[in-house]
């Protein structure tokens, strides 16, 4: 079933406070921060055949996959591969020139089935969404303290303003920021990268969801400070019970925090392992061309780069896409898409895979 997706941000509202808008629409939703109750033992999150197509462009090809609760879930890639165009998804929050087909569930729910109304109760309240790019992501022209009063006020608690004020100091606290109510008079271009990236985080923790999708939350930021945000994200899901998605195109990012982690190349998701796996014994050549194109620490090596550039699929695809920059390619792989491979826990789409 293909789906024409029209989901668009209101005019004068900031992704960040769209996103957790709805949330007063929960009929008996948890308050933020309260303990959740245990979470039966099927995946939370998933996604089935999904398929996204911007005009000619097909930005994901049949990516499936499965959410455990309180599980890091790490996607990886080179820009282009599909990664963000997979979480805007699972909220449905593409642009309207998307066409999307699959399915994608959250608790059994099937997210691209959903009306409007139900997608504004699913954001902020069960999914929360930590966008790209921070600086974008607040509303200039409101101090963070505003921003997240209104959610908040929005929120499925229906706090007074008062209430609202204290309950959002608190979450800056919770983010590791010294001075919240510095932070909160403060305009978002008065703040740091990190500082606006930990307000971002506030922000998707507001109305206490079970999942929160990190579109790449490091991103231009120092080693130091990134560091600091992924054990914060780290702890506060372990403190909370939370499962997180993790996109990045960063393996060192990817090997500090997550239990699993899927490559994705060409709009496909070529392998998926637990994290030890992955980098003990890549399957997929492309995971195996990334790892050692990694700086490593008391090794006088050149960088190995990847030649040739990613691609850009106009077209259904028909063969591997990473076929024309592979050293392990064979007459097979150009002639058709490779089937997926199962082993054990993890999975691969190669013709010639590494043993």
């Amino acid at each position: 079933m293909v789906r024409h997706v029209r989901r668009r941000t209101p005019a004068g509202r900031s992704p960040v406070t769209d996103a957790f808008h709805g949330a007063a629409k929960v009929p008996g939703a948890r308050p933020p921060g309260q303990p959740r109750e245990t979470t039966p033992a099927g995946p939370i999150l998933s996604v089935e055949d999904l398929r996204v197509r911007f005009g000619p462009t097909h930005a994901v090809s049949g990516v499936s996959f499965q959410l455990r609760p309180g599980e890091f879930y790490g996607i990886v890639g080179e820009s282009g591969s599909g990664k963000s165009v997979t979480a805007r998804a699972i909220v449905n929050l593409l642009s309207a020139s998307a066409t999307v087909s699959g399915a994608i569930r959250f608790r059994g729910e099937d997210v691209l089935a959903a009306s409007e109304a139900r997608l504004q109760q699913l954001r902020g309240a069960e999914i929360g969404f930590v966008f790209q790019d921070a600086i974008a992501a607040l509303d200039p022209v409101y101090t963070v303290g505003s921003q997240l009063v209104e959610a908040l006020r929005a929120g499925p608690q229906r706090l007074g303003r008062a209430a609202s004020v204290a309950r959002a100091g608190a979450l800056l606290a919770e983010v590791g920021i010294a001075d919240p109510g510095r932070c909160m008079a403060s305009y978002p271009h008065q703040l740091s990268g990190g500082m606006r990236q930990r307000v971002v985080i506030a922000a998707a923790l507001i109305s206490g969801p079970s999942l929160v999708i990190a579109d790449e939350p490091t991103t231009a930021l120092d080693v130091t400070v990134q560091r600091q945000v992924l054990d914060l994200l780290r702890g506060i899901a372990t403190a909370r019970g939370l499962a997180v998605i993790l996109i990045t195109h960063d393996l060192g990012v990817i090997a500090q925090v997550c239990h699993r982690v899927a490559v994705f190349y060409g709009g496909l998701m070529v392998e998926e392992a637990d994290t030890r796996s992955l980098f003990r014994n890549p399957r997929h050549p492309y995971t195996a061309a990334l790892i050692e194109s990694l700086p490593q620490l008391g090794r006088r090596v050149p960088f190995r780069a990847i030649p040739g550039v990613p691609p850009q699929i106009r077209a259904p695809l028909a063969a591997c896409p990473f076929a024309p920059r592979c050293s392990r390619v064979l007459p097979v792989c150009t002639a058709r898409v490779p089937e997926e491979t199962l082993a054990g826990d993890r999975r691969h789409r190669c013709a010639n895979p590494r043993p």
